[in-house]
């Protein structure tokens, strides 16, 4: 190997594989390993522990340094007399000897002007202070050591996690999906807290942290990168057709890349030209759409009715309460209040029920839980004994109780047991004269009122219920025996509920495969190919009723009486 083939590159306490994948690329490859960490029997007494390095003296030539920060029990100087020692007034139970050979690297990196990639795997991250004994020199006292002291301060902190996302705004876009590339069961183990004009963001966590940059420092373009499991081909192909590509790296690698630069306007053809540009065009106006798109969805998504109304589906303790709270003034109560929000802890004034609405003669009194599985008895009978103690306390008053459950909230509402409540409960709530509903019912019923096929008058007057109340009493349920696409036709058997007509006037209620409601106009109703203006169970048959538009898989048939 010519050891002044350009680029030189000093693998720095990296694994022996990759020095290997790099060799077998045709790199330049040298390798060095690092100091770690030396265990001691912690005391209150000081001790000396000698030093030594292996870090090459040339390492100012060298265009790449790929440094890894992974700790291990090593240290040059085991068993050795050495010049140098580093001095502790009292012992610990071991000594980080990392931030000292990333101090000498330091100084052999800025000691020129040349532009080097510097590529530094953030694994370990300690800061110390040492006293520095060197026989024959002076004493250097209490200096701080810190393992990414580059002549530029990140605020890093220790942060460890394996979520990662792209940032907002993709600078280095080729460098970052390189990354992206790499990162299964890689993780990151420090974060950084400041970045400045020079610093480019290559990757943050869940929880908008920066993980990954590049820093630009006095000609050293300084990669950090997280814990990447798999860094001898990251690094093969980082070396070999990422950073080559960059223009600004090109004197770097002046034998390497993947040509990109054929494709520059100067060695293509006119209709190549033409025809790239309208590529381009109808990328940017994709992307614009598209952009306009998500930004109407987020608008959507973003206003309080649908906040509230997955807030029904999700929530708990407060959060839960404000979004029934929200039901309630949607579909008509006035003075809707939270009592709880006026409970003075400190006068020992205790909890009662989670909203109130009180009118000249009636007050409502409601409970509202959120919960991992489904009701205990106490639980649904709770709002019993508050109504018991506000009519014990006025007896020509009347308070009525509801309970209301977001039950089995981690579970998709689909999955949940409905009704969430025994029998035993029910008949207990009837008996108490207390209401009982569940918040994906108060979800559906928000649903079906935007489609016209409940009313909020109606809605309002159901919770005067006992037991568990039942929002669509007046819908029908009705049996569909066939469906046929085309003509729009729906066809139903009523023998099960001989007591419904379904008249002209009337609509059909359905839910769809995705749990959205429909009301659907009637068009015609035929028994035995004679149309009717109204059919019964005993008007011969099957009834077809022709309907103004067809729901694929629909089901949850209902009759609504005009």
């Amino acid at each position: 190997m010519d050891y002044r083939k350009i680029p030189s590159i000093y693998l720095l306490n990296t694994d022996l594989e990759t020095k290997e994948k790099l060799h077998a690329s045709g790199f330049n490859v040298q390798h060095y390993k690092l100091n770690g960490y030396v265990n001691c029997n912690p005391s209150h007494y000081s001790t000396s522990i000698p030093y030594k390095n292996n870090i090459p003296a040339d390492l100012h030539e060298a265009e790449i340094l790929v440094i890894d920060t992974a700790l291990s029990n090593f240290s040059h100087a085991t068993n050795q007399i050495c010049p140098t020692n580093v001095f502790l007034h009292s012992t610990p139970s071991h000594v980080d000897l990392l931030p000292i050979d990333m101090t000498v690297i330091k100084r052999h990196l800025f000691s020129t002007k040349k532009e080097q990639i510097v590529i530094i795997f953030c694994e370990s991250n300690t800061t110390a202070q040492y006293d520095i004994d060197i026989i024959g020199k002076r004493a250097q006292s209490n200096y701080q050591y810190r393992t990414y002291d580059l002549n530029r301060s990140f605020g890093i902190i220790d942060k460890y996690g394996k979520r990662f996302k792209k940032p907002e705004e993709i600078t280095a876009k080729n460098i970052t999906n390189h990354l992206f590339k790499y990162l299964e069961d890689s993780c990151y183990h420090v974060a950084f807290n400041y970045i400045g004009d020079n610093e480019i963001v290559l990757a943050k966590n869940e929880t908008d942290n920066i993980v990954s940059l590049l820093s630009i420092v006095e000609n050293k373009f300084l990669f950090f990168f997280p814990n990447i499991k798999n860094k001898s081909d990251f690094l093969n192909e980082l070396f070999d057709s990422v950073l080559p590509d960059i223009p600004r790296f090109s004197k770097i690698f002046p034998n390497s890349g993947t040509f990109q630069w054929i494709n520059n306007n100067s060695y293509i053809t006119h209709e190549e030209k033409l025809k790239l540009e309208k590529i381009h065009e109808l990328k940017r106006d994709f992307n614009e759409k598209l952009a306009l798109l998500e930004s109407e969805y987020l608008d959507l998504a973003n206003k309080e009715k649908n906040i509230q109304t997955k807030a029904l589906l999700t929530e708990t303790d407060d959060e839960l309460v404000y979004a029934v709270k929200w039901f309630l003034e949607y579909v008509g109560f006035e003075n809707v209040t939270t009592p709880d929000d006026n409970v003075d802890e400190e006068e020992n004034e205790i909890f009662e029920e989670d909203l109130n609405i009180e009118y000249e003669r009636k007050t409502y009194l409601f409970e509202v839980k959120g919960i991992g599985g489904t009701s205990t008895d106490a639980q649904c009978s709770q709002i019993s004994k508050i109504v018991l103690r506000r009519e014990n306390a006025r007896d020509d008053y009347n308070f009525k109780g509801i309970y209301i459950v977001n039950h089995q909230r981690y579970k998709d509402p689909q999955e949940r047991i409905t009704p969430p409540f025994n029998d035993t409960q029910i008949e207990d709530a009837m008996i108490a004269r207390r209401g009982m509903t569940y918040t994906y019912e108060l979800f559906q019923v928000y649903h079906m009122i935007e489609v016209g096929i409940l009313t909020k008058e109606c809605v309002r007057a159901a919770f005067e219920q006992r037991g568990l109340i039942d929002f669509r009493k007046s819908l029908n349920s009705i049996n569909c025996v066939h469906i046929y696409p085309k003509p729009k036709v729906y066809s139903f058997d009523l023998s099960d509920t001989p007591d419904i007509t379904i008249s002209i006037n009337d609509k059909i209620v359905v839910r769809d495969k995705d749990n959205h409601w429909h009301l659907l106009l009637i068009e015609s109703i035929e028994v035995n190919k004679n149309k009717l203006e109204e059919a019964t169970v005993n008007s011969g048959g099957n009834i077809g009723v022709k309907v103004d538009k067809f729901i694929e898989n629909a089901k949850d048939f209902y009759l609504k009486k005009s």
